[in-house]
């Protein structure tokens, strides 16, 4: 078990596939489990990780985007026991908007968030 924060593990973010996380990723996973760890010490509740790294085949398969933040370890699809997507969502927005997090993607589904440590941020 490699523990990349306090409340976050790696194996939380490999793909669902079961194929091998790549070295060259660790940073970015890394980066995205402590902007995520901020949220979570927030909201003083667990997230829960539905999707990290994906690779080109899952991705796929999943109807990702080619260009999905999910291939480079950026992104995660989360929720949190209590918090519609929607507050969750919310939440994100707040902490980028205070500059406490890492700007980048957020959309609300209706059973989850995507959360991505892209470096800008935007909807769709």
């Amino acid at each position: 078990m490699l523990m990349l924060t306090r409340y976050f593990e790696q194996s939380e973010f490999t793909c669902k596939c079961g194929c091998e996380f790549p070295y060259e990723l660790t940073d970015n996973v890394y980066n995205l489990a402590v902007n995520l760890e901020i949220i979570r010490n927030y909201i003083n509740s667990p997230i829960i990780v539905n999707s990290g790294y994906r690779c080109k085949k899952h991705n796929a398969n999943e109807g990702g985007k080619s260009k999905s933040k999910h291939l480079i370890a950026i992104a995660a699809d989360i929720k949190v026991k209590g918090l519609t997507p929607k507050q969750l969502a919310s939440v994100i927005k707040k902490l980028m908007d205070e500059g406490k997090i890492k700007a980048g993607g957020l959309k609300a589904y209706r059973t989850f968030v995507h959360y991505d440590i892209r470096g800008n941020y935007v909807t769709w």
